[in-house]
């Protein structure tokens, strides 16, 4: 008999703000040990989850949320009325 345990999903919302309670989560997850093996994520959900998946770093994930200038974050939006409210275009190319 094997002993398998149970995956564990992680579901981020949208919100702006948010997104620094989103590191604390993580945080406490990984404080306790407790594996994430899926990440979905809407809006700064997706963004904080993504960063996380791509280098599972929450200290430099962390560094980058608390020293965000909030002027340079809101210079992101890139307004569309086509396939949703933002295209996403400054946020992909400050990713890149």
């Amino acid at each position: 008999m094997t002993n398998k345990r149970k995956k564990v999903g992680l579901a981020l919302g949208s919100g702006s703000m948010r997104g620094i309670a989103h590191v604390g989560i993580i945080k406490v997850l990984e404080e306790n040990q407790i594996p994430i093996d899926f990440i979905s994520g809407s809006s700064i959900g997706a963004l904080v989850g993504g960063i996380y998946a791509a280098n599972k770093d929450i200290k430099q994930l962390e560094k980058l949320v608390l020293e965000t200038d909030l002027k340079k974050t809101l210079a992101l939006i890139d307004p569309t009325w086509k396939g949703g409210l933002l295209r996403g275009e400054k946020i992909k190319d400050l990713l890149n």
